[in-house]
């Protein structure tokens, strides 16, 4: 049940761990920032913003359900990640795939995704919304369904995490 006086208490142990990953996530973008003007370029450094956005997409749920912080958190992220890949990205790619068939630039949309902070992936939801409705309501709609997302998110999570693959397959055959 949650009060009035709940906002204006702070989660500190969770704050600080948003915090380090954030920490550790600007030091990643300050130290390869100006690899883009180098030999690395600007494709470059944005596929490697995208295969950090993909490797550490369960950062968020790493931090606030398992409670890791800064370099165990990526290192968990990644872990899941590799494990559940299918299962955790299938949701995204079906929330998306509407918007890939209608974009005059499907790149534009990865672009997108690479740019985002893995701490932060329903923001992509809401930019997709709010770029094919009118300002204010895909804003409501995208706020409405990151959210919606966010929380499927958490579950997802929690069940991905409570067996492997194969002994998922095995319970559910039972069943």
């Amino acid at each position: 049940r949650i009060d009035l006086s709940d906002l204006y208490r702070i989660n500190w142990p969770m704050f600080i761990s948003v915090i380090s990953i954030s920490f550790l996530l600007f030091i990643i973008y300050i130290v390869t920032s100006p690899m883009q003007h180098g030999a690395v370029g600007r494709e470059g450094i944005l596929i490697l913003y995208l295969l950090i956005v993909f490797a550490f997409n369960a950062l968020p749920e790493v931090t606030y359900i398992r409670r890791y912080e800064s370099i165990n958190a990526f290192s968990e992220a990644l872990r899941f990640t590799k494990e559940n890949w299918i299962e955790w990205y299938l949701p995204l790619l079906i929330l998306i795939l509407p918007f890939i068939f209608i974009a005059i630039d499907p790149i534009a949309i990865l672009i997108q995704f690479a740019l985002i902070s893995p701490l932060l992936p329903g923001v992509l939801i809401i930019s997709l919304w709010s770029s094919i409705f009118s300002p204010k309501l895909g804003l409501l709609l995208g706020f409405l369904l990151a959210h919606w997302y966010m929380l499927f998110r958490g579950f997802l999570y929690k069940e991905l995490e409570s067996g492997s693959r194969r002994r998922r397959v095995y319970l559910a055959k039972q069943k």
